[in-house]
């Protein structure tokens, strides 16, 4: 074969060639594609799956915190002295006036309102001061007892000064009594509770009545 022959046979052949190449490209272009679209879309099945369920927690304001309970020491309660003067009521007004002594040995007696309780009991001194003790902040009576010899008490809340007068009731069914009293519990102490007696004896002395627990209680005597 000559050299024209070759040169024939050849371009023959690259025509072969690229009608072959043109024929094959659009199949690659065409399946380039289709694979293109597999990388970038979400198969059916998948992008039916349910959305996940969230569970949604609504905003609550939070309740107001109480104050701490914070416990609070109980406070002892402080007894309560009781007082104050029991006196010769010479002129018999009421009054303590100059020159009328105190009464020595007069027995003085701390009772519940109700007059059923006996809490304390004291005797006056040379003097005749008194004091008796109430245990707890309440409502009390002061009583004093009469002594032998046709005593009597005074009269009742004479004056404008309680610190003059006599607080005992001189008659009726609270005789020989104070009126209530009622102690608070910031009070500590109290020396205006008074009496006056008329008509004592040079020496008084008492009558002793049955004993209750340990402590002997006096009564007075009536004189008809």
């Amino acid at each position: 074969m000559d050299v024209y022959d070759r040169i024939l046979s050849l371009g023959c052949l690259l025509g072969l060639v690229a009608v072959l190449g043109w024929a094959i490209r659009p199949q690659l272009t065409s399946g380039t594609t289709v694979q293109s679209r597999a990388s970038r879309e979400v198969p059916a099945a998948v992008s039916q799956m349910p959305a996940l369920a969230t569970h949604h927690v609504a905003a609550t304001s939070s309740p107001a915190l109480s104050p701490a309970r914070i416990a609070t020491a109980t406070r002892t309660p402080t007894p309560i002295n009781v007082g104050n003067f029991v006196w010769n009521d010479l002129d018999g007004d009421g009054l303590q006036d100059v020159g009328e002594p105190g009464l020595n040995g007069i027995t003085v007696q701390l009772w519940n309102a109700a007059k059923t309780q006996l809490i304390d009991s004291a005797v006056t001194n040379a003097n005749g001061n008194y004091t008796v003790v109430a245990p707890v902040p309440g409502n009390y009576r002061v009583r004093v007892v009469l002594p032998l010899g046709g005593a009597t008490f005074t009269l009742k809340d004479q004056g404008s000064s309680d610190l003059l007068d006599s607080d005992i009731n001189p008659s009726g069914a609270d005789l020989g009594f104070t009126d209530i009293y009622i102690f608070g519990s910031n009070l500590i102490s109290i020396t205006t509770i008074d009496a006056g007696l008329l008509n004592v004896p040079a020496t008084p002395t008492m009558t002793a009545t049955p004993v209750v627990g340990a402590r002997k209680i006096y009564l007075p005597l009536l004189v008809k």
